[in-house]
């Protein structure tokens, strides 16, 4: 089984357009979460599947996806 996991020191939500994770419209389950724009997304592990596209899609290379 494989979770997603944020890598806080290169997860930069200013980043991203008007700060908002484009990662967390990727995920069918919503494992990833943000409560503000410009805040760092939250993961709900027990939502996810470990199939990759955040991970893919995030521009900044902060998710990964991690053997549990």
């Amino acid at each position: 089984m494989s979770i997603v996991i944020i890598d806080q020191s290169r997860c930069r939500p200013a980043h991203c357009e008007n700060g908002v994770c484009v990662a967390q419209f990727t995920c069918t389950w919503r494992v990833l979460e943000q409560s503000r724009p410009f805040e760092l997304p939250e993961v709900d592990a027990r939502r996810c599947l470990g199939c990759a596209r955040c991970a893919l899609i995030c521009p900044l290379s902060a998710i990964q996806i991690a053997a549990t």
